[in-house]
């Protein structure tokens, strides 16, 4: 078991924080150094999952999806839902961030 998962599965945000960070293990962590360090955002952990309050929801993922932070992706229903962005758009950033992602790769 990874550190990170012993220090926070026994742990329990308190109750205004009620929206989950998505992603794996690695993306959800970096989501969460992102929002406190980056944007100030306050994020708890409720148990190994990252947890942020409703009110800075729309923030949090316009900041997401504007920096590409790593599992952005995990919110197209939220994006739309928020007005970020349209599917339009979300497909043609993931065509982008595909297509420089394998040129990173050469």
């Amino acid at each position: 078991m990874g550190l990170e998962l012993l220090l926070f599965r026994d742990s329990v945000a308190s109750q205004d924080f009620n929206f989950y960070i998505q992603g794996d293990l690695n993306q959800m962590g970096l989501q969460r150094r992102f929002l406190q360090t980056s944007c100030f955002i306050e994020v708890q952990q409720s148990d190994v999952r990252p947890v942020i309050k409703q009110e800075d929801v729309k923030r949090a993922l316009i900041s997401i999806f504007n920096d590409k932070i790593e599992g952005w992706w995990h919110y197209l229903d939220k994006y739309i839902e928020l007005n970020i962005c349209t599917k339009e758009q979300f497909n043609e950033e993931l065509k982008l961030s595909v297509k420089r992602n394998r040129e990173n790769l050469q």
